[in-house]
């Protein structure tokens, strides 16, 4: 057959012609593995952009319950300290009343009810 050719077109023609068919094959089978390689690649791109995001969520989410955690704590600590202050004011009261009681003359000792006197004694 290419003898057939050959002789019709010219040796070189036909030699040509299977070089050009060689490499339109060739083109075709690289360029098909080459796009097979960047689908796969397209592929993993993909699923990495997926994890990437899957991370990102989850970092957001991290972010977002330790801010309303710090606020929750800020938020007890002015509880503590008010809390404090209350209980400061009350010591500072608590204090004077010890004073003035114990200041007092001991004409102004009097008889007491047994009940109210051991509720005063067990008083702080």
């Amino acid at each position: 057959m290419f003898r057939v050719l050959g002789l019709v077109l010219g040796n070189g023609t036909v030699v040509a012609v299977l070089l050009a068919l060689g490499a339109a094959l060739y083109h075709g089978w690289r360029t098909g593995s080459l796009q097979d390689l960047l689908q796969a690649k397209d592929q993993k791109l993909g699923a990495l952009l997926a994890e990437r995001d899957q991370w990102r969520d989850a970092a957001l989410a991290s972010k977002s319950r330790a801010d309303r955690l710090a606020a929750l704590q800020k938020s007890a600590d002015e509880s503590v300290r008010h809390l404090q202050a209350v209980l400061n004011e009350r010591q500072r009261r608590y204090t004077l009343q010890q004073q003035s009681i114990s200041e007092s003359p001991n004409t102004d000792d009097g008889p007491v009810a047994p009940v109210l006197k051991h509720a005063l004694e067990s008083l702080p």
